[in-house]
């Protein structure tokens, strides 16, 4: 973390801007490493699980910036999401043609 701290007061880029984005950015993971070491599992709602799976669709390097879950999760999640919206898909066809899905 130090050498992080270093790397950026130095050389961030060009620009201020820049430079206090990435301390920015920093200061929230170093929060974040001292937030993982305290509760072992956070609760999440719903609304934190949709935004990584939003997230994960749009950006490539999602899995290094996890902190909280981990890869494993988010893909557990998009898989049960997958699945919730087939079987809700097949029962309201079943249902419009009086079927039952379970017979």
């Amino acid at each position: 973390m130090i050498t992080l701290l270093s790397a950026c007061s130095g050389s961030c880029g060009s620009s201020s801007a820049a430079r206090q984005l990435a301390l920015e950015n920093l200061a929230l993971r170093q929060q974040l490493a001292v937030y993982k070491r305290t509760i072992v599992r956070p609760p999440l709602r719903p609304t934190d699980r949709f935004f990584w799976l939003g997230l994960a669709k749009i950006w490539t390097g999602w899995q290094q910036a996890l902190v909280i879950v981990t890869p494993a999760t988010v893909l557990h999640w998009q898989r049960r999401r997958f699945r919730e919206y087939w079987s809700k898909l097949a029962m309201s066809e079943n249902s419009a043609y009086g079927y039952s899905a379970r017979s």
